[in-house]
């Protein structure tokens, strides 16, 4: 099971050769050790390899791993003395939010030059790395090509579907929220609830009474793979892994007309004075974002980097993947004045 707010174990580090030149200055004697909250490590394999890696590097980190809402709450909560120097993972919405809200260290990384200039956001304080797709998912054993929604909102709509499409467990983590908001955003108005209409709403509603929340002793992909559930949702780099480790699995992804919920994943430190040392900090960023490493997470975690050379490690799984869906155009500024709000009244008063 995953754990929540809970800190990587500590190890000491040997004499290793330093990985990077970004990291020139640290020498296993001199280990440095940098607290990271995380939603994009909320992995257990993930944090124990990126610790791993980063021991190598001559950098002790504690990891505190949850879902992207909660890390984003911790965040905020802490905002008088925050207790984590890097944050990894958040999306555009929620680093914009934090800009405005807390304190955040200026400090561009060297690799933040090769990073698209579209995808640069913010004052210069936090910076992306990779990319994160969002969709739904089906096994065309089970599911006929007509069968497909051009809507994912189609799926509560029919009692053909009834208990045959996964629904999210809770609203903590982003990808949760997001197969939700996929839907709510095609509704927009300037005059309904929160900025959605009244159809959006009830869209939203019937979707979620219409499906299925597995159990904790449930595997999705496995009930995808077997035909008990027809329909499932994730991301593409978690989909990517588990394809590739599981070869009897067919799984593709669903292409609504509106397209999938695309982001990024971005990187930021978090400001605790003018008289804090941030050598380890900005060490880490420097490393952790270089096309070395994101190459390697590339390779072994289907991440979707955002720099040429790091792409080179995306296997042909995850570029099958991606081949198959359009990224949806976010309203990003209805997103941040909304999605706390949207989130709130959908745990409340639709979710089971």
């Amino acid at each position: 099971m995953k754990k929540v707010f809970t800190l990587a174990s500590a190890i000491i580090l040997s004499s290793i050769p330093l990985l990077s030149t970004a990291v020139e200055s640290i020498t296993a004697q001199e280990e440095q050790t940098v607290v990271v909250y995380s939603n994009t490590l909320f992995d257990e394999a993930r944090e124990a390899r990126v610790t791993e890696l980063a021991k190598e590097a001559g950098f002790k980190l504690e990891v505190v791993a949850a879902p992207g809402g909660d890390t984003y709450n911790r965040v905020l909560a802490e905002k008088d003395d925050p207790q984590a120097d890097v944050v990894i993972g958040l999306d555009e919405a929620n680093w914009l939010n934090l800009q405005e809200e807390i304190a955040l260290h200026d400090f561009e990384p060297v690799w933040a030059e090769n990073i698209p200039e579209a995808k640069l956001l913010g004052s210069g304080q936090f910076f992306p790395f990779a990319e994160s797709y969002i969709f739904g998912l089906y096994n065309p054993d089970n599911v006929s090509e007509e069968e497909i929604p051009k809507r994912l909102e189609e799926l509560g709509e029919s009692d053909n579907w009834k208990e045959k499409y996964r629904i999210p467990e809770d609203l903590a983590g982003s990808t949760h929220q997001k197969i939700l908001l996929t839907i709510l955003m095609q509704y927009p108005d300037e005059n309904g609830d929160l900025g959605i209409s009244e159809e959006g709403w009830q869209k939203v509603e019937n979707y979620i009474n219409n499906g299925y929340q597995i159990r904790e002793d449930e595997d999705h992909f496995a009930l995808l793979n077997e035909g008990t559930l027809l329909f499932d949702y994730h991301h593409a780099s978690g989909t990517s892994v588990a394809i590739d480790e599981n070869k009897d699995y067919n799984i593709k992804p669903i292409d609504p007309e509106y397209g999938v919920f695309t982001m990024t994943e971005e990187i930021g430190i978090l400001d605790k004075g003018k008289d804090h040392d941030y050598t380890a900090a900005e060490g880490f960023v420097n490393w952790f974002g270089s096309d070395e490493i994101q190459k390697t997470l590339a390779e072994e975690f289907g991440f979707v980097p955002l720099t040429d050379v790091a792409k080179e490690g995306m296997n042909d799984t995850m570029k099958t993947l991606l081949e198959q869906v359009t990224p949806m155009e976010v309203d990003w500024d209805l997103y941040r004045e909304n999605v706390d709000a949207w989130v709130e009244k959908l745990e409340l008063d639709y979710m089971p």
